[in-house]
């Protein structure tokens, strides 16, 4: 339990970091997200303005009627609930044009650009045990499971020796911006995105993705402004849970296999 001087402080940083009062937060601890911006203080807080706005981040590569190159026919507006969270492992030039093939809905460039690949009614195969209720979310780049441990990096054997890269601070805000154009627009077609997953909570062959970075400064983030749920500290479907490494307040390790 926190003391009244420690509390009253932890209360006015989430005032003004617009961050959600949970119930932890009324019995004397912190919340999740709370925890994860005090720990991260160079995160952009999602419900903060971004530096350019939404209409010069957003690239929209399909049209209404298009389906995309990876598409796998349509699917109801209100069977659409969540966003997975993915890294490319690999990188694309900032061309949105080069994002056509990614089997995902959208794909973040470096520079912030988030490229609509697909509508978010196309049933595209991105995430396993996602792919019927999920809009995929590409994060361009290669990055550690966990930040500062190079052993968590995946690695081509064609480049045994590459390093993980750091996200860019427009490249988090091209991902905010993804994820609040696609809730407006499921909720505009009468659906309702409530949830944010990791791939790794979906395959065990994904441990790494997106990563501890990602999951801290777009996953929690999107957690903190809009609401969505992960699952629980336990929850996976044919994965990993999430791991207190990129949690502080879940339990199991980034190693439990269990």
């Amino acid at each position: 339990m926190l003391g009244d001087e420690t509390l009253d402080a932890v209360q006015d940083f989430q005032r003004d970091h617009g961050l959600i009062r949970e119930d932890a937060d009324l019995l004397g601890g912190i919340a999740p997200q709370t925890l994860a911006a005090i720990l991260n203080p160079e995160t952009p807080c999602a419900c903060d303005p971004p530096t350019i706005s939404m209409e010069d981040r957003i690239v929209l590569l399909v049209g209404p009627d298009e389906e995309g190159r990876r598409s796998k026919g349509k699917r109801p507006w209100h069977e659409i609930r969540g966003i997975t969270l993915h890294q490319t492992a690999c990188l694309f030039a900032e061309d949105p044009n080069r994002y056509r093939g990614i089997r995902a809905h959208w794909g973040i460039t470096r520079a912030g650009k988030a490229v609509l690949i697909h509508n978010p009614n196309t049933r595209v195969m991105h995430g396993n045990s996602f792919n019927n209720h999920d809009v995929g979310l590409e994060m361009n780049g290669f990055y550690e499971g966990v930040q500062g441990d190079p052993k968590t990096l995946w690695r081509p054997k064609a480049d045994p020796k590459r390093q993980g890269l750091r996200l860019e601070a427009a490249q988090v805000e091209g991902a905010l911006a993804a994820i609040e154009w696609t809730i407006n627009e499921v909720a505009r077609q009468g659906g309702k995105v409530e949830s944010i997953h990791a791939h790794r909570q979906s395959s065990k062959m994904r441990t790494s993705d997106p990563g501890s970075e990602i999951w801290q400064k777009v996953g929690l983030a999107a957690k903190a402004c809009w609401g969505l749920k992960d699952g629980g500290p336990l929850f996976a479907v044919g994965g990993y849970p999430i791991p207190r490494e990129w949690d502080p307040s879940y339990t199991r390790t980034y190693k439990d296999r269990s």
